[in-house]
């Protein structure tokens, strides 16, 4: 069963799609994948996939590093399949981080 996004959440994924729809439909993929039966808290989950693609979206590496060390943990729960972490990982790998602006 995926993992079912609250109306709270539907505003943040907006504000995801509206800067990085690649991002946006990454989270909304996983979360459709996701086997929400694994977890005691799934919506707990959700919220961290979510506030890492927003980190990532602002630019921070380290984000895509942490949603892909998470997804592997997701994997090793088995709320993903094997195939899901790695398809996912990949696609959180291209995801295209803006530029640091220059500073005077």
């Amino acid at each position: 069963m995926p993992l079912e996004i609250t109306p709270q959440q539907r505003i943040a994924l907006e504000r995801i799609h509206q800067i990085s729809t690649e991002t946006y439909e990454l989270l909304l993929s996983i979360a459709d994948s996701f086997n929400e039966k694994t977890l005691e808290n799934p919506e707990l989950a959700l919220k961290i996939l979510e506030n890492l693609c927003i980190r990532a979206v602002a630019g921070e590496q380290e984000a895509v590093i942490s949603l892909i060390s998470h997804l592997e943990n997701f994997g090793r729960l088995g709320c993903l399949t094997s195939s899901d972490v790695i398809h996912y990982s990949i696609q959180a790998m291209q995801i295209e981080l803006p530029k640091p602006s220059a500073k005077s």
